[in-house]
């Protein structure tokens, strides 16, 4: 799980990791530039951030965070006991002092698992057969070609998939009438009450002939891989959602960029 610390002072930064490594679940990693930070909270999985309020855009960068709805804990960093005070008018999660930071830091740790629960996690697994699992427990879903359209949303990579390609793709062969759109209508709706029965919001997103999922809420084995297809080599078994066909694509994808590392 991914902590990120947004604070430009090298030495409170570093010591900021060193503490918060010693929760071994969490992988840290310091930001000092604005729109780095900006574009990391958009593309990426955060569970906890660490906010310096030396930038006054602090409040804005809280909002951001929690437009995103997938539960980060945040924790404002600052260096007088009375700006702790900002926690309650930024609904963020707690306060640490730099001049109190080993112990500040633990005490959040401690509540962070805690305050991390009300994340739903959603891990994908592509390579292989494709599932999905929700806090743990594997996506049960009647509706069969549901599933297959959320994969292939996942493997659009966030990128909109339109109901014309859905279609082709799900119902191959057949026609572009609309019976076909009825059927495509009806997946979007059983996807939609799934991730309502789940209490997920924002994660598969539909429009008048179109959908897509936000990437950054998936641990998807796909994505990291194609992160750093080198270190994470090991994760690629040699097969990719195999039980739909219009997979090998990307497949074949996959096997050249196994092979060029």
């Amino acid at each position: 799980m991914k902590a990120l610390i947004y604070c430009k002072n090298s030495e409170v930064s570093n010591a900021l990791t060193k503490y918060i490594e010693g929760c071994q679940e969490l992988e840290v990693e310091c930001v000092r530039d604005y729109k780095m930070l900006i574009d990391k909270i958009e593309e990426e999985r955060i569970y906890m951030a660490v906010l310096s309020m030396n930038d006054s855009r602090y409040a804005e960068i809280t909002d951001k965070i929690k437009s995103n709805k997938t539960g980060t804990v945040i924790y404002l960093l600052g260096q007088r006991v009375e700006q702790s005070a900002e926690v309650y008018k930024c609904k963020c999660d707690g306060f640490i002092n730099i001049q109190n930071l080993e112990d500040d830091v633990k005490d959040c740790l401690d509540n962070f698992s805690l305050l991390s629960k009300r994340i739903h996690r959603l891990r994908a697994v592509t390579f292989g057969r494709f599932d999905l699992f929700v806090d743990g427990e594997r996506m049960e879903i009647s509706n069969k070609k549901s599933k297959e359209l959320l994969a292939l949303c996942i493997d659009k990579c966030g990128g909109r998939v339109s109901m014309e390609e859905a279609t082709d793709k799900l119902w191959y062969g057949r026609p572009y009438d609309e019976r076909v759109k009825g059927l495509y209508r009806k997946a979007v709706m059983s996807l939609n009450a799934y991730f309502r029965s789940k209490e997920i919001k924002d994660v598969f997103i539909n429009g008048r002939g179109y959908c897509y999922i936000k990437k950054s809420a998936f641990d998807c084995d796909y994505y990291k891989f194609l992160e750093d297809p080198q270190k994470r080599k090991m994760l690629y078994t040699g097969e990719y959602m195999f039980e739909y066909s219009w997979a090998e694509e990307t497949l074949a994808r996959l096997e050249m960029l196994y092979f060029n590392f």
